[in-house]
């Protein structure tokens, strides 16, 4: 059967209406998802001012802090894994306000892992940012010196001695640091000293007598 020339043209027109109809329909405006989180890189242990992940010192904790994008969003989301055989799950929403967390439900000597991505107005979720890490070991104890003007510091790890320690002394009541260094453990079992300003990174000379006590 022919079809005469101009319904030909009609009938053409009519399904291509229909499917830019249908398009317009489906579609819509795409929705841009937010750009995910940028962590704070760690900063070295011995800096005056720590940076991006790290443990809480005044209790069992951890600690990470990343950028804001300036983007405008509803809130981050935290996912944490706890162990290499663990799945990341939801761990919170954090107001879009903040740019730090700390997670004090952690055990000593478990490693976890952690990743955040940004949460959009209208539901969309970012990209995940890159995955951080870290693990609280025990800390040492029984820190006291003696309470010289240029003092010696004594203290004892709690098991297996680490790496190295971080001895910080600061002056109150401001806060101000005067000594950080890195000490390694030496072949005393589990008794460490160390004399103040042993490695001449001391800010000041000599101490007040009977100052303060640092932390370790």
């Amino acid at each position: 059967m022919k079809i005469k020339r101009r319904q030909f043209f009609l009938l053409l027109f009519v399904i291509n209406f229909s499917i830019l109809f249908c398009k317009s329909n489906s579609s819509g405006p795409e929705i841009k998802k937010p750009d995910p989180p940028v962590i704070v890189p760690k900063s070295a242990e011995n800096s005056l001012i720590e940076k991006g992940v790290d443990a809480i010192p005044e209790t069992d904790a951890i600690f990470f802090e990343w950028f804001h994008s300036g983007e405008k969003i509803q809130a981050w989301n935290i996912y944490k894994k706890e162990g290499k055989t663990g799945h990341f799950r939801l761990l919170s929403h954090v107001s879009p306000g903040d740019t730090s967390f700390v997670d004090q439900n952690v055990t000593v000597g478990v490693r976890y892992w952690y990743f955040l991505t940004a949460g959009g107005s209208n539901g969309e979720e970012s990209d995940p940012s890159n995955t951080i890490t870290y693990k609280l070991i025990p800390k040492a104890g029984s820190l006291g010196n003696t309470r010289d003007v240029r003092p010696i510091f004594e203290w004892r790890s709690s098991g297996v001695a680490p790496m190295y320690y971080i001895l910080r002394l600061y002056k109150n009541p401001k806060h101000t640091p005067v000594w950080i260094t890195m000490v390694y453990p030496g072949f005393q079992g589990q008794r460490e000293t160390v004399a103040y300003d042993a490695d001449g990174s001391a800010l000041e000379d000599s101490l007040e007598r009977n100052g303060p006590t640092p932390g370790v």
